[in-house]
């Protein structure tokens, strides 16, 4: 499976309308390995499977590239997809 790609906010507004019919169905917290202190991911996802990662920290904001993931949220692996 390739890397998910995350791209940091930068304040223009058309970075969410992607986000139109998506649902929050996961909210987590934690410390980073960084130097961004602790941050926030909501998780959206579509009736299509479809997720989006919003991570928020006290610095900056970024948003993942659209990936597929399974019922349980957990990533589809390139062998799921070749089914």
């Amino acid at each position: 499976m390739k890397t998910i790609i995350n791209r940091e906010y930068a304040g223009e507004k058309e970075a969410f309308a992607p986000l139109i019919g998506f649902k929050v169905v996961s909210v987590e917290d934690g410390p980073t390995n960084g130097d961004f202190g602790d941050i926030t991911v909501l998780t959206l996802v579509n009736e299509h499977h479809v997720a989006i990662d919003v991570t928020i920290s006290d610095e900056a904001i970024w948003i993942s590239e659209p990936h597929a993931v399974k019922d349980d949220l957990s990533a589809i692996s390139d062998e799921d997809a070749k089914v």
